[in-house]
Protein backbone atom coordinates (compact mmCIF):
# COMPACT_ATOMS: atom_id res chain seq x y z
CA UNK A 1 0.00 0.00 0.00
CA UNK A 2 2.77 2.57 1.13
CA UNK A 3 4.72 2.35 -2.08
CA UNK A 4 1.88 2.02 -4.32
CA UNK A 5 0.30 5.30 -2.97
CA UNK A 6 4.34 6.80 -3.11
CA UNK A 7 3.93 5.43 -6.99
CA UNK A 8 0.62 7.42 -7.75
CA UNK A 9 -0.30 10.87 -9.07
CA UNK A 10 -1.06 11.45 -5.90
CA UNK A 11 2.14 10.26 -3.63
CA UNK A 12 1.65 13.05 -0.66
CA UNK A 13 -1.37 10.31 0.24
CA UNK A 14 1.58 8.68 2.20
CA UNK A 15 1.08 11.57 4.81
CA UNK A 16 -2.75 10.40 5.27
CA UNK A 17 -2.17 6.84 5.44
CA UNK A 18 1.28 7.44 7.96
CA UNK A 19 -0.92 9.64 10.63
CA UNK A 20 -3.71 6.55 10.35
CA UNK A 21 -1.60 4.38 11.06
CA UNK A 22 0.70 6.49 13.99
CA UNK A 23 -2.72 7.56 15.52
CA UNK A 24 -3.67 4.10 16.17
CA UNK A 25 -0.54 3.91 18.30
CA UNK A 26 -0.95 6.55 19.65
CA UNK A 27 -4.86 6.57 20.36
CA UNK A 28 -4.72 2.74 21.93
CA UNK A 29 -1.18 1.92 23.20
CA UNK A 30 -1.43 3.72 26.38
CA UNK A 31 -4.41 2.04 27.67
CA UNK A 32 -2.56 -1.12 26.76
CA UNK A 33 0.31 -0.44 28.87
CA UNK A 34 -1.93 0.77 31.55
CA UNK A 35 -3.94 -2.46 30.75
CA UNK A 36 -0.36 -4.41 31.33
CA UNK A 37 0.54 -2.55 34.45
CA UNK A 38 -2.54 -3.08 36.64
CA UNK A 39 -2.65 -6.50 35.60
CA UNK A 40 1.04 -7.75 35.85
CA UNK A 41 2.41 -4.55 38.07
CA UNK A 42 5.03 -2.13 37.12
CA UNK A 43 7.92 -4.35 37.34
CA UNK A 44 6.53 -5.19 33.87
CA UNK A 45 7.92 -2.13 32.54
CA UNK A 46 10.79 -3.53 31.01
CA UNK A 47 9.24 -6.05 29.09
CA UNK A 48 6.85 -3.57 27.01
CA UNK A 49 9.87 -0.83 26.61
CA UNK A 50 10.17 -0.91 23.13
CA UNK A 51 6.37 -0.42 23.23
CA UNK A 52 6.83 2.72 25.44
CA UNK A 53 9.41 4.05 23.81
CA UNK A 54 7.44 3.47 19.79
CA UNK A 55 4.51 5.22 21.65
CA UNK A 56 6.40 8.07 22.33
CA UNK A 57 7.64 8.53 18.78
CA UNK A 58 4.63 8.37 17.24
CA UNK A 59 3.22 11.04 19.40
CA UNK A 60 5.94 13.49 17.87
CA UNK A 61 5.44 11.98 14.35
CA UNK A 62 1.24 12.11 14.76
CA UNK A 63 1.68 15.64 15.29
CA UNK A 64 4.04 15.78 12.97
CA UNK A 65 1.61 14.34 9.95
CA UNK A 66 -1.23 16.43 11.17
CA UNK A 67 0.74 19.66 10.40
CA UNK A 68 1.48 18.10 6.87
CA UNK A 69 -1.85 17.40 6.51
CA UNK A 70 -3.25 20.97 7.76
CA UNK A 71 -0.91 22.36 4.84
CA UNK A 72 -2.17 19.93 2.40
CA UNK A 73 -5.50 20.49 3.23
CA UNK A 74 -4.55 23.99 2.74
CA UNK A 75 -2.62 23.68 -0.78
CA UNK A 76 -5.02 20.70 -1.95
CA UNK A 77 -8.41 20.29 -0.26
CA UNK A 78 -9.74 18.12 -2.55
CA UNK A 79 -6.74 15.78 -2.77
CA UNK A 80 -6.21 16.22 0.92
CA UNK A 81 -9.62 14.85 1.65
CA UNK A 82 -9.54 12.00 -1.17
CA UNK A 83 -6.18 10.99 0.76
CA UNK A 84 -7.40 10.86 4.34
CA UNK A 85 -10.50 9.05 2.61
CA UNK A 86 -8.33 6.19 0.83
CA UNK A 87 -6.06 5.81 4.01
CA UNK A 88 -9.12 4.98 6.12
CA UNK A 89 -10.49 2.57 3.56
CA UNK A 90 -6.84 0.99 3.05
CA UNK A 91 -5.80 0.74 7.20
CA UNK A 92 -9.69 -0.55 7.62
CA UNK A 93 -9.23 -3.39 5.27
CA UNK A 94 -6.16 -4.09 6.37
CA UNK A 95 -6.73 -4.38 9.47
CA UNK A 96 -9.65 -5.84 9.43
CA UNK A 97 -7.75 -8.75 7.11
CA UNK A 98 -5.37 -9.10 10.02
CA UNK A 99 -8.36 -9.21 13.03
CA UNK A 100 -9.54 -12.33 10.68
CA UNK A 101 -6.10 -14.05 10.12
Amino acid sequence: MHEDTIASDEPFGQVAIELEIEGISVAYAPKLLAACKRALGPEMKHGVSFLAEHVAIDVGHTAFNCRLMGELCTARPLSASDSSKSARAHSTSTFASSASA
